[in-house]
């Protein structure tokens, strides 16, 4: 501002109103030149603010004049301050819930003045720098009613904030701040979602599922129909870093991939990160799926209850010490075994057979325990088990006079038991300590118990006990702090330590005869026991106004077997303004994965183990770099397109029609070391608010994997190659109480090895009666000789679907009740499920070659009630 313009405005204005209109005046940025804060009667400054000095002349106000003084005069004043002309404040704080106490994960805070924010992290907390004097602060939260906060800054502040959710369950708000801050964060290809969101989308069976929600996002697949794997940007099941509250969960199928381990209720929030990881991150190479649960209420009892058709579930959450200690107990079970069981005990009966019965079921608990020390102190106990059985028992009469009892089946399942405890050490200084276990079993078993009655009266006792197993487990300690130690600096840093046991494959034998005694036998693969250390440090910073950037390392070193695989990874993303709600996004990332998963490579259902690295197995690693532009045109809609490329080493993979046998110490010899390519194009359109809301994801890509003992050492096209991807979702709320839900899901089909042809062994030929359909891999496979074709080159036809769904809600008092209505597939595709080959001999005794389709998932119409209190 002119110093002439300056002088007329002070003579124009009394004693009273002229701090207020400078104040005014100068908030302007082509106007400001100094600023106060103070009563001018005082003769103190607590604030002086500049941009430019143009004149090198200030001014001083008195009771009635404005005079101006020389730069010189300006010096001196401000030695007599005390205070420096770029003075910043620290805003730190947790957010919550209001009605619960729970801390809101990623909720925005956002300084409408000086046009910056800060996202809380996983346990609330927010620390923000803004300069000295009036704040007006707006936090939001997806699902809340946003919150604008007035602070006058005269010092370092502490300020927790309670956000109120919507008034209506399911309602999604979206604050134009909220939106504002995602684009000008320097993160890219991330996507949030409330648990909120997955009620919204029509599901298999009604069930809310937290992966298959993620399958509808770009760069995100899904691998075979119905199941809840996710295939990132042309990378496997594996190399997902699924977190469960910090902890790694290494399985997350129910009912052979239908349903997700994840129980809806119990679960927060969750992000999914499909490059630009940030450097605390590592340990898988194309994904990390960040999930939260619940913290449990700390103020009242609220709970949760709901009937499917496959499944059941309960939440209850509340106090133990009203506002020190919270719980939260969520458990899950299906029920196809028990309703099965009356009408295979009638067949039984009517038929006159034997006790047999065949029966499935899954089930899971969360439990969480939430202790507050102090506004500053929390400590959190958490864990999840989870189990699927399926099995087949028989109980019939023998020729010893007794009867038997006899059973096989197969199970698998997840533990995960963590303990965190977080700390709020300074505005500018939070740490969290965790140590948690987390085991994945998986066992194949065949019993069976004689009853016999001897002089002595009646025993039981065993006759023939065999079991096989797979399992890893993961004991882990891990410190992370969150240091803001600069203006525009947020710094995090942190150091883990993890044990690993595996055992890829263990068989386990018992026998017993009356007269012999008990005779055991154990074989298999060895049990590999590892050791890794490791550390991060990332800084997300601003240059300037338009440039912001996060930069960081991740270096850990894994030991096995006497060997040490030392893995530093760089990350590094940043953030460009181009102009307004437009923004220009570029990351590069290099991971590192210590476990594999094995896996068949016949068709059908597959049967998986995790094993290590180890000194013949290296870790598998990758380098990612994306380039994107990120546009929000209006509060609650935006779009990004992005392009990602994407090398990957050291992957694993079996020979052509090889079978997954862990039971033998030779498994590193069965597979082969190779390379991939992913590359693509990701577009993505979201509406967030309003009564109709939705989204659009496309993505076009290219993944191919090359192995020197495979297909001839040609590249060929990885399984889950699926050149386009579109999915459209919207949700439509009709009034307060009738929601509709639609998804409809086009993709190209994956890639399949099929057997090409077979012929006789002339070394050892086999009587075989024509009309005898063999299978590729069964026991014969040394009489016939197969050969597959292309590696993946059998391509199923393209995929689609409709799902529509329907909630009716209703509230009586404090109870709000649910219908959901609904169908998979509405009109009936007939979709792959899996594709099978066989041989079958002709009436000449010709061998002839079958491939024929099975479809699992036609239309299925569902419903679901359930209540909230």
């Amino acid at each position: 501002m002119p110093v002439t313009k300056m002088h007329n405005f002070a003579e124009q204005h009394t004693e009273s109103d002229l701090l207020f209109a400078l104040f005014a005046l100068f908030q302007s940025p082509e106007n400001l030149f100094l600023g106060l804060t103070m009563p001018l009667h005082t003769g103190k400054y607590r604030k002086v603010r500049y941009r430019e000095l143009k004149p090198l002349r200030v001014f001083r106000m008195t009771a009635s004049r404005l005079s101006f003084l020389s730069f010189a005069s300006l010096v001196a004043l401000l030695a007599f301050q005390a205070k420096d002309l770029d003075a910043q404040y620290r805003i730190h704080g947790t957010i919550f819930d209001k009605n619960s106490g729970e801390h809101l994960v990623a909720a925005t805070v956002y300084d409408t003045i000086a046009k910056t924010g800060a996202v809380s992290n996983e346990y609330g907390f927010f620390s923000l720098e803004a300069p000295p004097g009036r704040v007006l602060l707006n936090i939001s939260y997806v699902g809340y009613q946003s919150r604008n906060l007035v602070l006058d800054l005269v010092s370092d502040t502490a300020v927790d904030v309670y956000l109120e959710p919507s008034l209506e369950i399911g309602e999604v708000t979206i604050s134009a701040h909220s939106a504002e801050q995602e684009f000008l964060s320097s993160q890219m290809s991330a996507h949030s979602i409330h648990h909120l969101e997955t009620r919204k989308i029509p599901q298999l069976f009604g069930e809310p599922d937290l992966i298959k929600a993620l399958q509808y996002l770009p760069g995100v697949s899904a691998g075979i129909e119905g199941t809840s794997g996710i295939f990132v940007r042309g990378g496997g099941s594996d190399q997902n870093l699924i977190l469960l509250d910090g902890i790694p969960v290494y399985n997350v199928s129910h009912l052979f991939g239908l349903f997700s381990v994840f129980n809806g209720d119990a679960i927060n929030s969750a992000t999914i990160y499909k490059g630009g990881f940030p450097a605390r991150y590592s340990g898988r190479l194309s994904s990390v799926l960040d999930i939260r649960m619940k913290e449990g209420n700390m103020q009242s009892f609220q709970g949760s209850a709901s009937i499917g058709l496959i499944a059941s579930k309960f939440m209850l959450e509340g106090p133990i010490v009203k506002g020190r200690t919270s719980f939260l107990l969520s458990g899950r079970r299906s029920y196809a075994d028990v309703l099965s069981y009356p009408v295979q005990y009638k067949l039984n009966k009517d038929n006159n057979l034997t006790n047999t019965y065949l029966g499935y079921f899954f089930h899971d608990l969360n439990a969480k325990i939430n202790h507050r020390f102090s506004e500053r102190s929390r400590l959190y106990l958490s864990s999840y088990l989870g189990r699927d059985e399926f099995y087949i028992k028989d109980g019939g009469k023998t020729i010893f006079g007794g009867g038997d009892r006899s059973g096989s089946g197969f199970y698998w399942g997840n533990q995960t038991f963590s303990m965190r405890w977080n700390q709020i050490w300074s505005p500018v200084v939070f740490s969290n300590l965790t140590l948690a276990y987390s085991r994945f079993n998986r066992a194949q078993y065949v019993r069976t118990r004689l009853t016999y009655t001897d002089g002595e009266g009646k025993g039981e006792t065993p006759l023939l006990e065999e079991a096989y197993y797979s399992r890893v487990q993961d004991l882990s300690a891990r410190l992370d702090f969150s240091i803001d130690p600069f203006v525009n600096h947020d710094v995090r840093a942190g150091l883990g330590l993890n044990l690993y046991r595996f055992e890829p494959g263990t068989t386990t034998e018992d026998h017993y005869l009356p007269g012999s005694g008990l005779f055991s036998q154990q074989f298999g693969a060895d049990t590999v026991h590892a050791f890794q250390i490791g550390g991060y440090l990332e800084d997300d910073f601003s240059i300037g106004q338009r440039l912001r950037m996060n930069l960081g390392i991740n270096a850990s070193v894994f030991r096995v077997e006497g060997r040490d695989y030392f893995s530093p990874e760089p990350r590094a993303s940043a953030r460009f303004l181009l102009a307004e709600g437009l923004a220009l996004k570029t990351s590069y990332a290099q991971m590192s994965q210590r476990v594999h998963l094995l896996t068949n490579t016949m068709v059908g259902v597959p049967t998986d183990s995790w094993v290590p690295s180890t000194a013949k197995l290296p870790p598998e690693r990758s380098r990612q770099s994306a380039l994107g532009i990120s546009y929000t045109c209006c509060p609650g809609i935006r779009f990004s397109l992005e392009a990602y490329y994407k090398e990957m080493k050291n992957l694993v993979e079996y020979a052509d029609g090889a079978e997954l046998q862990m039971n033998d110490r030779n498994w590193e010899e069965r597979i082969f070391r190779g390379e991939g390519t992913a590359y693509g194009l990701e577009f993505y359109a979201q509406k967030e608010s309003g009564a109709l809301t939705g989204s659009l994801a496309y993505t076009l890509s290219k993944n191919t994997r090359s192995f020197p003992e495979i297909n001839f050492g040609k590249p060929f096209p990885y399984k889950y190659d699926r050149r386009h991807d579109l999915s459209i979702t919207a949700n439509w709320k009709l009034n307060e109480r009738i929601t509709l839900g639609a998804v409809w899901v086009l993709a190209s089909g994956v890639n399949l090895t099929i057997l090409d042809h077979s012929y006789f062994n002339p070394l050892d030929l086999m009587d075989i009666e024509p009309g005898v359909e063999r299978q590729a891999g069964d026991s014969y496979e040394g009489d016939i000789i197969h050969n597959f074709a292309q590696r993946n080159g059998y391509k199923l036809p393209p995929y689609h679907r409709l799902d529509l769904g329907l909630n009716f809600e209703k509230q009586k008092k404090r109870v709000l009740r649910t219908w959901s209505f609904g169908a998979h597939n509405i009109y009936n595709r007939k979709n792959p499920f899996y594709i099978s080959s066989g041989l079958q001999y002709k009436d000449s005794g010709d061998l002839e070659k079958h491939v024929y389709q099975v479809t699992m998932l036609p239309f299925l119409p569902y419903f679901r009630y359930s209540i909230r209190f």
